[in-house]
């Protein structure tokens, strides 16, 4: 009898890790959003090229979407988002962004919109292209995320004197990360498969020893 609890309970455990790692595959884009921050994204007159904005010197990366990734002249490591599309593909979201982001271009169909963030944000949902004319949303066939450094405040107290002084970095660098989350539950999905697999063994020779 201890023996046949056992197993159940393995079974339970193996099944609930599955369903567990299925859930967490679906929840890849945020649902509901609450965005985008930006609700009046103004529309960019060379689509999606940081070049004809006012962020052309800049840091900026520019996903292709089943293309290449291509990145500014001044890129280099330092720079990181995570980012994902939604299952029909027509709305972009983002999150981790380090430093915080300063833009975004989400192109679709000929025409492309830009985000603006003042001040940056380090997550957005729910950003889209302009839609056709006739009606209804392009997918997405490119993101462009965009860094413009940040403002830091430095505090100086000596005796009664406050000193504050505002500077502005530039970082460069890093690396676009787009959410994968099936890699990270293959080990989870696996031990269930494990679990599952021991459990219908011990069960099968309690049957042939009846």
């Amino acid at each position: 009898m201890k023996r046949m609890f056992s197993v159940m309970l393995a079974l339970v455990l193996a099944l609930t890790m599955l369903v567990s790692g299925a859930t967490v595959l679906a929840m890849d884009y945020p649902d509901p959003c609450s965005g985008p921050i930006d609700t009046n994204p103004v529309v960019v007159a060379n689509p999606g090229n940081p070049s004809q904005t006012d962020y052309a010197n800049c840091v900026w990366v520019k996903y292709n979407i089943g293309g290449e990734t291509e990145y500014s002249d001044n890129w280099t490591a330092g720079y990181s988002v995570d980012w994902t599309l939604s299952a029909d593909g027509k709305y972009v979201a983002f999150a981790n962004a380090s430093p915080d982001l300063t833009a975004v271009i989400v192109k679709g169909a000929t025409s492309a919109y830009l985000y603006e963030y003042d001040p940056a944000v380090d997550s957005d949902c729910g950003l889209q292209s302009p839609p056709f004319a006739a009606g209804g949303i392009p997918q997405v066939s490119h993101v462009v995320f965009i860094w413009c450094g940040g403002t830091t405040t430095t505090t100086t107290t000596t005796d009664t004197t406050i000193t504050t002084q505002t500077t502005t970095t530039t970082e460069v660098g890093g690396d676009v990360n787009p959410v994968n989350k099936a890699l990270l539950l293959i080990p989870a999905i696996a031990l269930g498969i494990a679990l599952l697999s021991i459990s219908g063994i011990i069960i099968g020779r309690r049957i042939i020893q009846k």
